[in-house]
């Protein structure tokens, strides 16, 4: 992502530096995800899919990545967990991730052809940590770089950090989601299980795909939509790159509904509010993972045709 410089002109080389960083954050389109600051998923929320969705424009927008969810997936084919047969598994960052049980299969309401695998990982903490952003290469081509296809996820088993020898663990199957307790051996971790699927063109051919595991990252709970330490990491790179923006948290709310996050509360005056938005929605993603987030990549390549 660009970091954008745009501050109020000092010199001519300031100058220059800013319209050609502001120039790359245009011609690039700023390509962000979304800022919705919506109710975070909890556990027996997670029974909806989790799915990169478009952002919104800037005016609507808080300054919290959060992936979009949609309720209506097909139930994934094949066991809910990965088998230990064809099982792959990689540790980066300190953190374990493996993938397994790659199937494609027809969304019976779009009749999309997705293709996935189940994908589990180590849990750091007991916080709603999820698959942030993740890629799928047919060919070495990645068709995720087309908008038009997207990708999403379908739970299959959460195992949180055990607590006192004992580990709470939620198991999704068939639109329902099931509870219980079990005696955790020492030195046992937390771990999440997902079907991680992405739509496919038709005619797809799958001699070989790989599916990449790019970011992991934790879903802001209620009322962490815009913390201290968040807003104030954004103003520290604001400050840096002497932008004369000024953010803050603000809670905005409306009949049935609200949003909460990092906005401008104070801008240079000869700076528009969409150049003030762009600068500060260019250091968002990088911010947040820095404080929320694990980057990989974990890559996984399977040949289901050979």
């Amino acid at each position: 992502m660009n970091k954008l410089e745009h501050p109020q002109p000092k010199s001519l080389l300031s100058i220059l530096s800013i319209l050609l960083l502001l120039a790359i954050a245009v011609a690039g389109g700023l390509a962000l995800r979304p800022y919705l600051a919506e109710r975070p998923a909890q556990a027996a929320d997670v029974l909806q899919s989790e799915q990169r969705g478009v952002p919104p424009s800037p005016a609507d927008s808080a300054a919290q990545p959060q992936p979009t969810t949609r309720s209506a997936e097909p139930e994934p084919s094949g066991q809910p967990l990965p088998a230990a047969n064809g099982i792959q598994v990689q540790r980066v960052n300190d953190t374990e991730v493996s993938a397994a049980n790659f199937r494609v299969q027809t969304d019976p309401a779009s009749e999309q052809k997705q293709a996935g695998a189940d994908v589990c990982f180590e849990l750091r903490d007991s916080r709603d940590w999820v698959i942030w952003e993740a890629s799928f290469l047919l060919d070495g081509q990645d068709i995720t770089a087309n908008e038009m296809f997207s990708y999403g996820t379908l739970p299959l088993e959460i195992r949180e950090p055990p607590v006192d020898g004992q580990q709470r663990v939620f198991s999704f199957k068939g639109g329902q989601m099931t509870t219980r307790w079990e005696a955790a051996q020492p030195g046992t971790k937390g771990r999440r299980c997902d079907f991680l699927y992405f739509d496919v063109p038709p005619g797809a051919n799958f001699s070989q795909v790989t599916i990449i595991v790019e970011t992991l990252a934790v879903n802001p709970q209620e009322g962490e939509e815009c913390t201290a330490a968040y807003a104030g990491r954004i103003q520290q790179e604001l400050d840096r790159l002497e932008s004369g923006i000024t953010v803050g948290c603000v809670l905005e709310e409306w009949e049935g509904g609200g949003s909460a996050g990092v906005r401008i509360v104070d801008k240079p005056d000869w700076m528009s509010q969409g150049e003030a938005e762009a600068i500060m929605f260019a250091l968002v993603e990088d911010v947040f993972l820095d404080l929320y987030g694990i980057r990989g990549p974990w890559v996984f390549t399977f040949a289901p045709e050979e």
